[in-house]
């Protein structure tokens, strides 16, 4: 079976992360907005 995980490019992830480290924004709001689960954002973070 083929892997169904999701590749991000790098700059999505320091995008992601800047709008947490940067902004102040709650981990969990922003992965709502971007849609990926809090997990993965905390684990970039």
């Amino acid at each position: 079976m083929g892997s169904t995980r999701l590749g991000f490019t790098e700059e999505y992830r320091e995008n992601a992360v800047s709008l947490v480290i940067e902004d102040s924004r709650s981990i969990a709001e922003v992965a709502r907005s971007v849609g990926i689960k809090p997990q993965t954002l905390g684990r970039w973070v």
